[in-house]
């Protein structure tokens, strides 16, 4: 049983004031894989089936990983840390083309669940400091290997030639060596890492050149 005083009615209203989409759906549609697809939901309760119930989405706070790479970090922090923290609630995702929406059925969120939802959407809207840190610093890492891999483009002579008999671990290690000697860190907005990458191709090239004439 899950703890609240609030009826369905009233937790709906408050999802809603809090800026949630509200649709109505079958335990039936979701129990076929888990989920919800958005052809499941009606939008108005006159036009959902009889059997149809409260469902709310709840991407405004909490997405999973986007294939479109539109959903931002703070999303899809809440959303991995609302799915394991709180395993025991019955989440049912709202499952589009590029990215699930964390979703649930209105009458199986406890009271202290709504207050919490609430809250994210209108007064401070990440959940775990640490966790989207992390998460961010994952997409650096991953942005660092594409960075050396295909993007970071030296002009030609010695210092690109040996750049390109450079494994993508010794790139790894010397982009990262450059980057915390000359202090040029990425910055991560959300949704994407911008690297300063003139500044990034002068310093790799002066430690290339250093390796050329010790040659």
């Amino acid at each position: 049983m899950i703890d609240t005083t609030l009826t369905v009615a009233e937790k709906t209203d408050r999802l809603t004031r809090a800026g949630f989409t509200i649709g109505y759906a079958t335990r039936a549609d979701a129990e076929l894989f888990g989920y919800l697809l958005p052809r499941d939901i009606e939008t108005h309760a006159t036009l959902a089936h009889g059997d149809a119930i409260p469902h709310v989405d709840l991407g405004r706070v909490a997405r999973g990983d986007d294939s479109y790479d539109q959903t931002s970090t703070v999303l899809r922090s809440n959303y991995r840390v609302l799915h394991a923290e709180h395993d025991d609630t019955p989440w049912v995702d709202v499952s589009y083309v590029n990215v699930n929406s964390l979703g649930i059925f209105v009458e199986d969120l406890s009271d202290d669940m709504v207050d919490l939802l609430c809250d994210l959407s209108t007064d401070y809207p990440l959940l775990d400091e640490n966790d989207h840190s992390e998460l961010e610093q994952e997409g650096i890492e991953e942005s660092a290997e594409t960075l050396v891999r295909w993007d970071l483009t030296l002009p030609d002579g010695p210092e690109q030639e040996l750049w390109d008999t450079l494994e993508i671990q010794e790139r790894l290690e010397l982009l990262w060596n450059t980057v915390l000697n000359e202090d040029l860190q990425p910055e991560h907005d959300g949704l994407d890492v911008h690297w300063p990458e003139p500044q990034l191709v002068a310093a790799i090239m002066a430690r290339l050149q250093d390796r050329t004439v010790s040659n």
